[in-house]
């Protein structure tokens, strides 16, 4: 029988073909909704009796949609009967799953005694879990699961087949609805490719299709049947989800094929709560490059403001940023800290404050002030205030990013804006200083309650100029001394990468031979003359950066008629050192 199907909007719950014989059994299926085209669909009938074809759709309690069939045709082999047709007997319901709660079944948690309600859910560790597989498919490829016999152990797995769709579209299997899950969960499969692509995605109740979490493109091994095993990290999601694996093979035949096993959830309830310790992204993983990791907390619930600490290091080739936001219950998110960079291969503090109640905003994660003539004339000022921050009883530093265009941008000054006083001023630059990133800093002396203030103040003779502001964080300390000596034991003393992608491409890193775990050192620095003395390395790593370069800016200087810098440099054939940079007003050699 050949016909076409229409399964449209959220109303679609699926479409079966079942035959009417001695009893009534079903012989095709296809799940869900495709989208609003007709899809063709093959049924193939080897039946020895008289028997009828039956279509029954399922039905969503949702507001649009439909399901429809069109253009049944029946081959020659198909003839009329003028037969009889018997009574036949209606299959037995399903076991009822203990739960009149259709959100306990397939929650990644065994309600019933047997575990009924999780046995049909797409997982093959249960004898029927593989069931809760449903093809999607439109295309010219679709997705079956195959039952085999190896020395009478009994093998399940899907497999991409040929399919009658006419789209050129991927072949589609999903699961019934999931979750919600916890923090931990992760899918679990092995897989089989001889040519082609595969690609796991999430498809939420809410939102639809998530981006892909996992792909492989081409084969896994020149003989034919390896199996390669793989984990996919799902995390905590609050509402209902379907996994879903998508496929096309390069040609399809019996000494080609692209197939899953063993799939299997894994700690995905939502009650199960992992034990931490340190975390790590592997930076000298090469695939991993162009990925992002989550890691969510357990959900908080508070009506105050708290202070998040942690310690963090960032370090290796094109380290990329970590970030800490907060997330909301409808999936929208706020940045509240992040870091770029290379750090250095030692361990930072971090804090950000975690307001009680925060609203949810896309767009750039800078303030930008336009200081041309006509938007801000000439000793004009405008200025950008923080909220009132409690005083502390210790000294603080703030740091923040700053970029300047045009020929005369202006000038930004930073202050304290006590409660109670007079501004402090902070920090103060008018240099144009071309199209890059640069760190700012200044300490925080006051005890009462202040607000940090950013001001711009106009030159008054240029177009398109201004000045943005950028990753405002504070810490808990003074900030590192900028002097003309820098040994980099106290960290950077104000030189900086200039986090600028069109200018460089690699980043000086901090480091020491103690700590150093990837590349090759000198036997000792060359301010402690020892193993624990820190220095700069410029990286040649895996990650071809064969004719890549690198800028390190230092802090803005004084006016001079002449100045000298010196500086000491290992250069084994990996890599290149730097150590005690100092700057004066002559050379001595």
């Amino acid at each position: 029988m050949v016909m076409y199907t229409h399964q449209f909007g959220q109303v679609s719950g699926g479409l079966s073909v079942l035959v009417a014989e001695k009893q009534i059994y079903p012989v095709w299926e296809r799940g869900g909704a495709l989208g609003d085209l007709w899809v063709k669909a093959e049924v193939e009938f080897v039946i020895n009796s008289t028997f009828q074809i039956l279509f029954v759709a399922a039905i969503r309690d949702h507001a649009y949609g439909g399901i429809a069939i069109d253009d049944i045709v029946l081959s020659p082999e198909c003839r009329l009967s003028n037969e009889s047709m018997p009574l036949p007997e209606f299959p037995k319901p399903p076991a009822h799953p203990c739960t009149d709660d259709d959100l306990k079944i397939c929650d990644f948690k065994e309600d019933c005694p047997a575990g009924e309600d999780e046995a049909q859910c797409g997982d093959f560790s249960y004898e029927t879990g593989s069931s809760g597989w449903t093809d999607t498919s439109i295309g010219s490829q679709a997705w079956e699961l195959k039952l085999e016999y190896n020395d009478t152990i009994k093998e399940e797995f899907l497999s991409v087949i040929g399919a009658p769709g006419q789209q050129l579209s991927e072949a589609q299997t999903r699961t019934p609805l999931l979750g919600p899950s916890g923090l931990a969960c992760t899918l679990q499969f092995s897989y089989s490719l001889s040519g082609g692509d595969l690609a796991v995605y999430v498809v939420g109740s809410v939102l639809g299709t998530h981006p892909v979490l996992w792909e492989f493109s081409g084969r896994t091994n020149e003989t034919a049947g390896t199996w390669v095993k793989e984990e996919v990290y799902v995390g905590a999601r609050d509402h209902r989800f379907q996994l879903e694996f998508r496929a096309r093979a390069k040609e399809l035949s019996p000494s080609n094929q692209i197939a899953v096993k063993d799939v299997h959830f894994v700690d995905c309830s939502a009650l199960f709560i992992p034990s931490g310790g340190d975390l790590v992204v592997d930076m000298w993983d090469t695939s991993l490059r162009g990925l992002a990791g989550r890691l969510l907390s357990v959900r908080q619930y508070s009506n105050s403001e708290h202070c998040l600490s942690f310690f963090y290091k960032l370090y290796g080739p094109n380290t990329g940023a970590l970030s800490v936001k907060l997330q909301f219950a409808d999936g929208s998110e706020e940045l509240l800290w992040t870091r770029t960079g290379a750090h250095g291969n030692v361990w930072h503090e971090g804090h950000c404050s975690v307001p009680p109640q925060l609203f949810a905003f896309q767009g750039n994660f800078y303030m930008l002030a336009h200081s041309s003539f006509d938007v801000l004339p000439q000793g004009s000022v405008t200025t950008s205030t923080s909220p009132v921050r409690r005083g502390l009883t210790h000294t603080e530093c703030v740091h923040f990013w700053y970029h300047t265009g045009g020929d005369k941008p202006g000038t930004l000054n930073v202050y304290v804006k006590p409660t109670d006083g007079n501004r402090i001023q902070l920090f103060s630059s008018s240099i144009r200083q071309g199209h890059a990133w640069r760190h700012g800093q200044g300490i925080v002396n006051w005890h009462g309650d202040w607000q940090l203030q950013f001001e711009v103040k106009g030159e008054g003779d240029t177009r398109f100029s201004f000045i943005a502001i950028d990753v405002i964080t504070y810490s808990t300390h003074s900030c590192p001394t900028t002097d003309s000596i820098c040994d980099f034991e106290k960290g950077l003393c104000g030189w900086s990468n200039t986090q600028n992608p069109s200018v460089d491409w690699l980043e000086w890193d901090l480091t020491s031979v103690q700590a150093e775990m990837f590349y090759s050192t000198p036997p000792y620095d060359h301010t402690l003359y020892t193993e624990e003395g820190h220095f700069l390395v410029l990286p040649n790593s895996q990650r071809d950066t064969a004719t890549q370069n690198a800028w390190l800016l230092s802090p803005h200087l004084a006016p001079t008629k002449g100045t000298c810098r010196s500086f000491w440099v290992y250069q084994p054939t990996m890599c290149m050192y730097i150590q005690y940079v100092s700057i004066s007003s002559n050379c001595q050699f």
